[in-house]
């Protein structure tokens, strides 16, 4: 009877974590869902709260994993990881959609250091026609278009 309890018990709990794992992989999920809204509007507050949800999705999921893993050993059995195995696809999903918000965000950061660079007149992207200083660069000849 007590075994029978415990057996009871463990697919209980099995259940109860993977459905708070569903949860909290379906708020990670929306998370990286504002976070590339924010990087297509230029929306810096989203960008920000979502970067935020999204850290406290990924505690969480680690959290519950953990769990997991204590769980796992206790009851002795694989049948318990492979409901997990769903989570798990869907978390690699999480990882593809995270890789490309950071290949896109790196994009962005690429062009603003570009474009900084050519205003402050730089390195390879310094401007060919005006110095640091807004005047003409040395090398050009002056031109005038009409006089006065």
């Amino acid at each position: 009877m007590a075994s029978h309890d415990l057996e009871t018990e463990l697919a209980v709990a099995w259940q109860t974590l993977t459905a708070e794992a569903g949860a909290a992989v379906t708020q990670l999920r929306h998370a990286l869902e504002q976070e590339r809204q924010a990087l297509e509007t230029s929306d810096v507050a989203l960008l920000d709260a979502s970067t935020e949800a999204k850290l406290v999705a990924l505690d969480r999921v680690q959290a519950l994993d953990a769990e997991r893993a204590q769980l796992q050993q206790a009851s002795n059995s694989h049948r318990p990881a492979q409901a997990w195995q769903a989570i798990g696809i869907e978390l690699g999903a999480c990882k593809r959609f995270n890789v490309t918000n950071g290949a896109i965000l790196q994009q962005r950061i690429s062009d603003v250091r570009h474009a900084l660079a050519i205003l402050r007149g730089v390195g390879e992207a310094a401007p060919e026609l005006y110095g640091p200083a807004g005047g003409l660069a040395a090398g050009h000849r002056q031109q005038y278009f009409a006089r006065t």
